[in-house]
């Protein structure tokens, strides 16, 4: 995949993604106290399809396999560092003081 791929089409892909995330109403600039509570469902294909769309509207020509592999990748990342997934049980918050 790295020879076949330069940083710009991972950046792209990854750009495009944020935008799709961005157009669902599920990344933005609002606070933890802003966002809402609604559940959003997404089929499973309609992400990638979405980002092949945006690539190829800016003449960015990749594989579907390698955007597929992407945005894999980009999960497990966020998986491992705890951005999705199962809910964290951390420490108290500190009584005010």
């Amino acid at each position: 995949l790295t020879a076949r791929l330069s940083y710009d089409d991972v950046r792209a892909v990854l750009s495009a993604h944020c935008d799709y995330l961005a157009d669902k109403g599920v990344a933005s600039s609002a606070t933890a106290d802003d966002i809402g509570t609604e559940l959003l469902l997404v089929p499973d294909d309609e992400p990638l399809a979405w980002i092949l769309g945006r690539l190829e509207s800016a003449s960015v020509r990749l594989a579907d396999e390698d955007v597929a592999t992407v945005l894999a990748v980009e999960e497990r990342y966020y998986r491992a560092i705890g951005a999705i997934g199962g809910q964290v049980e951390g420490p108290a918050d500190p009584a005010p003081g």
